[in-house]
């Protein structure tokens, strides 16, 4: 059994105040970890498993029935309007290899709804993510199909989005779809229940619920992230980041004032690229620092900051 984190890093200080419910499944815990107290019960089989990074016991494994899943009791958080946005954010491994099996990662049930949801992040047709709801149930589908060998083998990370009235979906950070207009959220008022991985035949991780349409920058980091199987979240809990970074875009150098951020032991300065490779590493003391950004190709690049009490990032575009 591993240890579990005192802060939990993939939870990051920009996206904690659009976060309503956020679940690692450290240690098999189902509880979410955000605070607001959604948290999940198990209904029938659902076991702990190893997550993508080989952890024992930090992921949940589904065995693909309508009577083994995860509940979460009704919140008003999860009540979207048709005109308003919400994101769903999760990590899967495995999936049905038949035709026509619909299979939910993310649902919030609705026996009413000609698709029996008001909306859901999805699996359909051998493994092809989708986010719908309502009465077009189907409303975006991932043009990205992840291999199946026979062996329903390796993670993948997909997110959809909705914003009055348009949905997006992303797989393995990038997006999959143009955007898709639908007429309709379903009666998404509905006070009925939260499920996760009703029917689905997998592993699932590191779910996550924003009552906000997040950004390709958002996707990319979440994307990238390191787990942490924390089940709290970080004591570094802004809508804004502490640090600044200037100028941005930059050229050939960057300047970083961490002067705000309140630590009293040195930190890790990092850059990493779009791939999630990092270009950049220094262990720095809280104050002003200027990196060279010379060498650094042309593109987007996530500057993330590691204190003695959580991670913070920003978005840092090179010329």
């Amino acid at each position: 059994m591993k240890k579990i984190l005192l802060f939990a890093a993939l939870f990051m200080a920009v996206y904690t105040h659009a976060q309503k419910a956020a679940y690692t499944f450290g240690s098999g815990n189902t509880i979410d970890v955000t605070g607001h107290y959604h948290d999940a019960s198990i209904v029938g089989a659902v076991m702990a498993a190893q997550d993508r990074f080989g952890n024992d016991d930090c992921a949940l494994s589904f065995p693909g029935t309508e009577t083994d899943y995860l509940r979460v009791d009704f919140h008003n958080d999860f009540n979207i309007s048709t005109t308003g946005q919400f994101s769903v954010s999760a990590w899967y491994k495995g999936g049905s290899p038949a035709m026509g099996d619909f299979e939910s990662l993310f649902e919030k049930y609705d026996q009413a709804a000609p698709y029996g949801t008001d909306y859901h992040l999805a699996l359909y047709d051998i493994n092809k993510p989708l986010i719908g709801g309502g009465s077009e149930g189907y409303a975006a589908w991932s043009a990205l199909s992840p291999p199946f060998t026979g062996d329903i083998d390796g993670w993948n990370h997909v997110v959809g989005v909705y914003d009055n009235g348009t949905f997006m979906i992303y797989v393995n950070g990038y997006a999959a779809n143009d955007p898709q207009t639908m007429s309709s959220l379903g009666t998404s008022v509905v006070n009925t229940e939260i499920r996760m991985g009703y029917g689905f035949e997998g592993l699932l991780d590191d779910v996550r619920f924003y009552d906000t349409a997040i950004t390709d920058f958002d996707v990319m980091d979440l994307y990238n992230d390191n787990n942490s199987c924390a089940l709290t979240l970080s004591t570094i809990e802004m809508e804004t980041p502490s640090f600044t970074a200037y100028p941005n875009p930059c050229s050939d150098y960057v300047t970083i004032d961490c002067t705000s951020l309140i630590t009293s032991s040195k930190m890790t300065m990092q850059i990493i690229d779009v791939s999630g490779r990092i270009v950049f590493t220094q262990r720095v003391l809280p104050g002003i620092v200027q990196v060279n950004t010379q060498a650094l190709s042309t593109g987007i690049y996530t500057l993330r900051v590691q204190a003695n009490n959580g991670i913070i990032t920003e978005h840092l575009v090179k010329n």
